[in-house]
């Protein structure tokens, strides 16, 4: 006689009932398949076919949503948690927003590939100054010409210098800025004017402007920039005035430093004068645009006031153990290359076009 296969009379033992004794009738079935299989519709599925624009808030806001989420099911929490994170970015809250998108892509991991959680990612990470997260999430070929990712992509190469880049997006993201508030849109027109600044362009900055509310303190500091490009210093210290006691320390420091280079400008004060001011605030403020700004203008006024030693202190600010080789490098912002002069013109000329 063969033997069967162990694993065959395993199997035949386990289902077999107990001789002497009938099969028990209370025992539990084995659960149907679906019952095992996973949620059947999911959100990368139903996201994929929708369009990568601004999505709607859910009514409510993220209180209202998070209600629901606390109670829902297995098979809608996901969808529950989108309208979530959705809120939460209405709400300016992104690093929340940012958590919740996280928790959603853990769970599917195919969101990621999605346009529109890619989207909401990349405006999580802007709002939170987390622009180099934000560009790989945006690099994508199914966003190349999506208008709401262009309008993302703008304020994050803006952000990281890429000034260039960030004004070769503006025909494309008008779409989006069109669709929104004054207010919501007030951020990236200030980029655009930013990057309009960093290639010397002031007339492009104002005329940016124009299309932003005009009392912001961000917005009354680019405008004075502008002003102070075009050789217009008084109407730029009449705009800065009103911020001198801003209770935003960036927002004080800023318009401090516009109001020496505006005073030297219009001669209000000595070189030597106006290099101790400058040299003053530079001891009050450390890091980003504003020192660099100032150290900029203390090498000026140190060589118009021929004291070399402030002007080789001045230098070395800005490079933090780095080297840096006379004014060239120090204000290298200021000084673009002929090479580049015609490809800022094509990108300005798109900028103006479009508002």
């Amino acid at each position: 006689m063969i033997r069967p296969p162990l694993a065959a009379l395993a199997i035949s033992l386990a289902v077999a009932p107990t001789p002497g004794r009938a099969a028990d009738a209370t025992a539990v079935p084995a659960p149907p398949a679906a019952a095992t299989a996973p949620r059947l519709a999911t959100l990368a599925r139903e996201l994929a076919g929708a369009s990568p624009h601004a999505p709607a808030s859910p009514p409510g806001g993220a209180a209202a949503t998070l209600a629901k989420l606390a109670a829902a099911t297995p098979a809608d929490r996901q969808r529950l948690r989108w309208n979530h994170a959705l809120a939460l970015l209405a709400d300016r809250r992104p690093d929340e927003a940012r958590g919740v998108l996280a928790v959603l892509a853990a769970d599917e991991p195919d969101l990621r590939l999605v346009p529109a959680w890619r989207i909401a990612a990349a405006r999580a990470a802007v709002e939170l100054n987390l622009f180099q997260d934000a560009i790989p999430l945006l690099d994508d070929p199914q966003l190349g010409g999506a208008s709401e990712a262009c309008a993302w992509r703008l304020r994050a190469l803006s952000a990281l210098g890429g000034a260039r880049a960030a004004l070769a997006q503006l025909p494309c993201a008008k779409a989006a800025l069109a669709a929104r508030s004054p207010a919501d849109r007030a951020p990236f027109l200030w980029a655009a004017a930013t990057s309009a600044l960093a290639i010397d362009r002031p007339d492009a900055a104002l005329h940016f402007l124009r299309f932003a509310p005009p009392h912001p303190a961000q917005a009354r500091l680019l405008r004075a920039e502008s002003l102070l490009r075009l050789k217009q210093a008084k109407e730029a210290d009449r705009l800065l005035a009103k911020l001198a006691g801003s209770p935003g320390e960036p927002v004080a420091a800023a318009a401090e430093a516009l109001r020496i280079e505006a005073a030297v400008q219009l001669g209000t004060v000595k070189p030597a004068a106006a290099l101790k001011r400058a040299e003053a605030h530079l001891l009050r403020w450390r890091g980003d645009a504003i020192e660099r700004r100032m150290a900029v203008l203390s090498w000026d006024l140190a060589l118009a006031s021929g004291k070399p030693r402030s002007a080789l202190a001045a230098g070395r600010l800005p490079g933090r153990g780095r080297r840096w080789r006379g004014r060239r490098a120090l204000g290298h912002e200021r000084h673009v290359g002929q090479q580049h002069r015609q490809h800022e013109r094509q990108c300005v000329s798109h900028a103006f076009s479009l508002l």
